[in-house]
């Protein structure tokens, strides 16, 4: 290794040592800043927003062991228009990122893009609809989902797993403002389709249909109890070699209680029964508690608490697991220190149970980052994450981190 790139990494280490030493000291955590909007004919407005920058990561395959670190930069411009009104809003979004990373091809580049839109529309004081897309085409980390474990592979054939996933949402609310009952029905669909790779991935594809009813009650003009039913059916594409179906359906129902902004905090905590049968009659169903908490917490203006909790099920991404029981809690800050200068900074923990594998995950992750406005519409930002996973299956714990900084740019 020559000296310069002894040096370079050396630097590399200690300002990430620095980075994690702030962490702990400050547990701040970057703000992302949304385009600026202009105004345009018919009513529209429209932002532009491009971000580039560099980025060094180590372990960058997820390996149980000494893992390859590379350097990178990506480019990622990003577009929004919006149109308000009283009885109609609606708002379209697009992005587009180009990652580049010094590894061998094809494993060197990355291109992936989506696009969204939602409306909102109001007929009457006691009705609302809300309709809602989002489409991704994105890829999965070599060294995660199907390719986790074993050593990286080099070859050109071995192309990143590159998919499809759409999302469709429909809400229907009634109860005008001042009412002591609000009903809301929603309709979901999400579907992943893997798009290369195919005799490796199509085991991996899936359609998930959700169903869900909402009652809430006014107890007080800040405060509402909930009633919750959700139902949720999953099909994948093929039957897994390993343990045949993996179809399923999930009924919950919880109760819990909403409160608005009182002083400075506001939350919904529910908490219920959930049941998960299986398309085989060969298999029982599961039954086990679920729930979910959301408290924000704002001490000043100028910063903001987050925490979340919750257990609930996931499709797998496993051929000898039939879904993935999760256990997850997240608690994040945003600060504002200055007009130019502010920060975020997060840690998560997620506990994943591969059901019917015998497999269990233990996540940790943490972030910090930071944004400054050099000029108007032009920030530097900086920021360093960390991810640890232990399993009680070998091969699959890793140690994973990733430093970023670049520039945002905002006309």
């Amino acid at each position: 290794m020559s000296d310069c790139m002894k040096t370079l990494k050396k630097f590399t280490v200690f300002s990430q040592a620095i980075i994690v030493m702030a962490t702990a000291c400050l547990s701040i955590l970057p703000v992302q800043a949304a385009p600026r909007l202009h105004p345009f004919a018919g009513g529209f407005e429209g932002g532009v927003e491009v971000e580039a920058g560099g980025m060094h990561v180590q372990n960058f395959f997820y390996e149980s062991g000494d893992g390859v670190d590379v350097l990178g930069y990506r480019a990622r411009p990003s577009i929004v228009m919006a149109r308000g009104g009283t009885e109609a809003q609606l708002q379209l979004g697009s992005y587009l990122e180009s990652t580049n990373y010094d590894l061998p091809s094809p494993l060197r580049h990355h291109l992936d893009f989506g696009a969204n839109a939602a409306f909102g529309w109001v007929p009457l004081s006691k009705h609302r609809f809300d309709l809602g897309t989002d489409f991704v085409h994105g890829h999965d980390q070599s060294g995660l989902v199907r390719s986790q474990s074993g050593d990286p592979d080099f070859s050109r054939s071995n192309e990143p797993d590159e998919w499809d996933n759409t999302k469709l949402n429909l809400g229907y609310r009634y109860g005008g403002p001042g009412a002591l009952a609000v009903s809301a029905i929603s309709l979901g669909h999400r579907q992943r389709e893997y798009t290369n790779n195919r005799s490796r991935t199509r085991v991996l594809d899936f359609v998930t249909r959700t169903l869900g009813y909402e009652l809430a009650y006014t107890y007080t003009p800040k405060t509402s109890f909930l009633f919750d039913v959700d139902h949720s059916a999953t099909d994948y594409e093929v039957f897994s070699p390993v343990i045949g179906s993996r179809n399923g359906d999930s009924i919950s129902a919880r109760v819990g209680l909403r409160w608005a902004a009182t002083g400075k905090t506001s939350g919904d905590v529910r908490v219920g029964v959930r049941s998960y049968a299986l398309d085989s009659r060969a298999r029982p169903s599961s039954e086990a508690l679920t729930w979910k908490i959301n408290v924000d917490w704002a001490p000043t203006s100028l910063a903001q608490l987050k925490f979340a909790a919750g257990k609930a099920v996931s499709e797998t991404f496993r051929d000898n697991a039939l879904f993935i029981d999760t256990r997850t809690v997240d608690l994040s800050w945003r600060q504002k220190w200055s007009q130019r200068f502010s920060t975020q900074a997060g840690v998560a923990y997620v506990n994943s149970n591969f059901v019917g594998a015998n497999r269990k995950d233990d996540n940790i992750s943490a972030n910090v980052g930071g944004d400054f406005l050099l000029l108007a519409g032009v920030a530097v930002f900086a920021g360093y994450s960390y991810r640890d996973r232990s399993s009680n299956e070998a091969l699959r714990g890793f140690d994973h981190a990733e430093a970023r900084f670049g520039v945002k740019w905002t006309p």
